[in-house]
């Protein structure tokens, strides 16, 4: 069992509830074998996990995130911002394995604007506009508003680090907190990544949520000493009871989910994280009306992160959404499963967004 992982865990970062109990025999995640590791004609280990075997480690997830934050119709046709600094994320965590801000900052920066690139970002939300705009006056001012924006932006470090619940978390808060300062978004931003790791281990229903609650937990823990730094630390420390309180929704219609968090003008603030979380691990609904009642009810944002964690229990899957650019996320998916580290040959995200209607293979490379 890979360090710092509960003891209630057998395959996924902060596991609880009663999967776990039932799997204790398994072997540790370290020694599943993968798709890649079945040897032909080599009858596979019965205590492997089937998804293990069949799917694909969760690397339809990015492609699903974007089917969502289409489907959510916040930007016609295509997706938006928050999903445009996700795969900027990606490219970076694949690069450096770990966050420097410094350099995520000027990364994500390229894309509004710097030097002789101009602006690609499409349906900005309204906090990151300012905190961009002072990143430019060179004074960066994160925002302090609970919103689901840096779950969005987050969901990438739930595939690198699917096996690695202590880096996810690091790597999350660290992100998080160059462009927000609001404690319940940051810790709602390490849940949501939390959530696609687990669900790449076909965790769902209460299972996902109690494990979605010990990363919520563990998230606070690493704020210790640093309260004075955030806003909304009281709304932080009752997220993970309020992700706890999912459970008895898993076999609920999805109405009653989402009058239960969202009220006629759709969810509020951090509420938009815990609708997604409470529709993906919902056992009532097949994976597209999951979806698309996440984005219809939320928006983009809800409709991503729902995507992404519904998708990571999928196979790489087409979406009734079309999706600009769809090869290029299953690419990084898979990549980011796989914990390559190789980005040369992929079309830098700028290139990408100046043409997000082109196939992957019409675009240049940033191969040297």
């Amino acid at each position: 069992m890979p360090a710092g992982y509960p003891a209630t865990s057998v395959d996924s970062p902060g596991l609880g509830g009663e999967a776990a109990a039932e799997r204790g025999r398994l072997a540790s995640v370290g020694t599943m074998p993968e798709p890649d590791q079945v040897v032909a004609g080599q009858a596979p280990d019965p205590n492997a996990p089937l998804q293990s075997l069949l799917k694909d480690r969760g690397a339809g997830a990015l492609l699903a995130a974007a089917a969502g934050d289409v489907a959510g119709g916040r930007v016609g046709g295509t997706y938006g911002a928050n999903t445009q600094i996700s795969t900027v994320f990606a490219y970076h965590l694949m690069r450096n394995g770990e966050v420097d801000r410094d350099v995520f900052r000027a990364e994500v920066m390229l894309l509004d604007g710097v030097g002789e690139t101009h602006q690609v970002y499409r349906g900005l939300d309204s906090d990151l506009r300012v905190w961009m705009d002072s990143v430019k006056a060179g004074s960066p001012i994160p925002s302090t508003l609970a919103t689901p924006g840096p779950a969005v932006r987050a969901l990438p470090a739930g595939l690198r680090f699917r096996t690695d619940p202590d880096a996810l978390i690091a790597a999350v808060l660290r992100a998080a907190r160059m462009t927000n300062l609001n404690a319940a978004s940051v810790v709602a931003a390490a849940a949501a990544a939390g959530a696609v790791a687990a669900s790449t281990f076909h965790q769902v229903g209460k299972d996902l949520f109690l494990g979605v609650a010990e990363t919520a937990d563990r998230a606070l823990a690493d704020l210790e000493g640093e309260e004075f730094r955030f806003s909304d630390m009281d709304a932080a420390t009752l997220l993970p009871s309020r992700i706890r309180d999912l459970c008895p929704l898993v076999d609920t219609e999805l109405r009653s989910v989402v009058g239960s968090l969202s009220d006629d003008n759709g969810p509020l603030g951090i509420d938009g994280v815990l609708l997604a979380i409470a529709i993906a691990g919902n056992k009532t609904q097949d994976a597209v009306r999951l979806i698309d009642t996440a984005a219809q009810v939320g928006g983009s944002d809800v409709g991503s992160i729902t995507g992404a964690i519904v998708g990571a229990r999928q196979a790489t899957s087409m979406w009734p959404w079309r999706v600009p650019n769809d090869t290029w996320f299953a690419e990084i998916g898979r990549r980011l499963v796989s914990g390559e580290t190789e980005t040369r040959d992929l079309p830098i995200p700028y290139a990408v967004e100046e043409r997000p209607l082109l196939r992957l293979d019409a675009l240049p490379s940033n191969d040297l």
